[in-house]
């Protein structure tokens, strides 16, 4: 590939329109510059993209990236970096056996049980459950109302820390 068709390639797959990259080879490097025409990308993250990208298109001589970031027809350069590239691994073909979602589909999940309160119990003295207890204190009633309100899967984790605490 040329540096023209690989500039190309990553402005299409940074999916960014204020940003016009430019490519010169320099082996074992690719040097790319970003032109930016408005506010400062995360140059981290975009430098790591670009490895990444760049080891699905260049030559396995090409080992690293230097990437320089600046404003759109300035020469001063207000970031600089250099990564090696990140080659990606061609898929390993897996056999029906092994692959995920012919399992899935051979074996399908069975739906979770609904969640119930009633296998929960934080209190030795059963007598407390069945016997009328006065109103519990403002604070707690309205923790016991906010944890109503919690989906059950929520309120299923909090339990099952609870059950780890208490060892019942």
């Amino acid at each position: 590939m040329n540096e023209i068709t690989i500039a190309q390639q990553l402005e299409t797959g940074l999916n960014d329109s204020s940003l016009v990259v430019q490519v010169v080879f320099a082996v074992p490097y690719v040097q790319v510059v970003v032109n930016r025409s408005q506010l400062p990308p995360d140059y981290a993250a975009l430098s790591q993209r670009i490895a990444e990208l760049l080891g699905q298109m260049v030559t396995p001589e090409m080992q690293y990236v230097a990437v320089y970031g600046r404003v759109y027809g300035q020469e001063e350069l207000e970031y600089e970096t250099s990564l090696e590239i990140i080659k990606s691994v061609p898929p390993v073909p897996v056999s029906p056996s092994e692959n995920p979602f012919l399992i899935a589909v051979t074996n399908p999940v069975t739906e979770p049980e609904p969640f119930t309160l009633a296998k929960y119990c934080f209190t030795r003295n059963q007598a407390l459950l069945i016997s009328a207890l006065p109103s519990p204190k403002m604070n707690i009633a309205e923790l016991i109302r906010d944890f109503d309100h919690f989906p059950d899967s929520e309120k299923a984790l909090i339990l099952e820390q609870l059950m780890g605490l208490y060892k019942f």
